[in-house]
């Protein structure tokens, strides 16, 4: 993964959800600082595209705190960069475990809700995504980053109408945003064209069904005329 991809990538999930739900003994306690130091470690190995190192920091913090969803997730990442596209999506069927136990707990986390969304456009699952998304953005409706990922949802699904309307949120709230901005034009440009594919079909539905209209008028004509000959035009001199 490019050095932009990943800036992209890791600012999606600053602050992310790590609380974790593993029990609050003292040796859980101490396993989740440590799995913490380790998810901080991995973020910083992974931007430095050191992904094995990355993969391995964020596979014990998970193997600590089994519960620590940011970690499941960015383990995928990592391990997406590493080309190894089937063990990435089990990283990222357990963030979605992870951050559906976390919102369970606390239903109104927008942060959760959008990184459950995250997690769930990774394994290219993007009608769960956006509604993860919409109840993030439903949950804090000041947030650019929100409402720029729940309008390339939308465009996955080729629903290009929600997501102009989602990226034009996103550049009103953060004019600056150049990847809202160029989205916009993007998910515009494909709007465009769906509906003139729209009209030419509806067009051609339409004449399709004047031509068969035709033809049914002019085979009740025939037939009036076989069962009437004296209606039959009179031949020409």
């Amino acid at each position: 993964m490019s050095g932009c991809k990943k800036k992209g990538a890791q600012s999606s999930q600053n602050g992310a959800q790590s609380n974790s739900s593993s029990s609050e003994s003292a040796g859980g306690v101490v396993n989740q600082a440590e799995a913490q130091r380790l998810l901080d470690q991995g973020k910083e190995f992974y931007m430095n595209d050191r992904d094995q190192d990355a993969a391995d920091a964020f596979r014990k913090a998970t193997e600590l705190d089994p519960d620590l969803a940011e970690a499941h997730y960015r383990l995928g990442l990592a391990l997406d960069s590493l080309g190894q596209k089937q063990d990435a999506d089990e990283a990222y069927k357990k963030a979605v475990e992870a951050y559906e136990k976390i919102l369970r707990q606390n239903p109104k986390s927008a942060e959760a809700q959008f990184n459950l969304g995250q997690a769930y456009s990774r394994l290219g699952k993007y009608e769960e995504a956006v509604k993860a998304y919409k109840q993030a953005v439903k949950l804090q409706d000041d947030n650019a980053d929100y409402y720029y990922e729940l309008g390339i949802a939308h465009n996955k699904l080729a629903q290009y109408s929600e997501a102009v309307a989602a990226l034009e949120r996103a550049t009103e709230l953060d004019p600056d945003n150049f990847r809202a901005s160029d989205a916009l034009e993007k998910a515009r440009i494909d709007l465009q064209r769906q509906q003139a594919i729209i009209k030419h079909q509806a067009d051609e539905l339409r004449r399709q069904e004047e031509l068969k209209k035709n033809a049914n008028n002019a085979n009740s004509i025939n037939s009036n005329l076989k069962q009437n000959p004296a209606l039959a035009p009179a031949p020409s001199p």
